[in-house]
C-alpha cells in the first residue's frame, strides 16, 4: 500500500504545464519586488565605526537612541538621551539641532583627543576641536 501512487482527478497534464510556465515568472516578479524594496532601504548609517572606548560606546548608543526616537516619533528629540548611561569624565553636548537633523559632540574630559561627532549619518571620531 505504501508504494501506490495517489491520483487526483483535478490534476491533469495541461495544468502542470501551465504551472511550469508561470513559476519562473513568479520568481522574477518576487526578485523584482525584493530589489525594489532593497533600493528603498536606508544605507548603513554607522559609517562602519566600531567603538573601542567607553566614550565611543556612548556616542554609538546616543546615535542609536536618536535614530530610534526619529523612527518612533517622526522627528529627532534629545529626550531619547535622558537616561543614557554616561561614565565619569564623559559628556555629550548638542552642537546643532532641528526636527530633521542633529549634531552631538561626545567627548572624554580626561583625554582631550577623544572626541566623537554624532549625526544622522553616523558616528565619526575626530581629534580635539571636534570639527569635521
Amino acid at each position: 500500500m505504501h508504494n501506490q501512487a495517489i491520483h487526483f482527478p483535478f490534476r491533469n497534464r495541461q495544468w502542470r504545464q501551465t504551472y511550469r510556465v508561470r513559476r519562473p515568472a513568479l520568481g522574477l516578479a518576487l526578485l523584482g519586488l525584493l530589489l525594489a524594496l532593497a533600493a528603498c532601504a536606508p544605507a548603513g548609517t554607522t559609517s562602519r565605526f566600531t567603538a573601542t572606548t567607553q566614550t565611543g560606546q556612548v556616542a554609538v548608543a546616543a546615535f542609536h537612541r536618536m535614530e530610534l526616537a526619529q523612527v518612533e516619533t517622526g522627528s529627532y528629540t534629545t529626550n531619547a538621551l535622558i537616561d543614557l548611561e554616561i561614565p565619569q569624565g564623559v559628556r555629550w553636548t548638542v552642537d546643532e539641532f532641528t526636527e530633521s537633523s542633529y549634531r552631538l559632540r561626545v567627548e572624554n574630559l580626561n583625554q582631550p583627543d577623544e572626541v566623537y561627532i554624532v549625526t544622522p549619518a553616523g558616528v565619526q571620531p575626530v581629534g580635539s576641536g571636534g570639527r569635521l
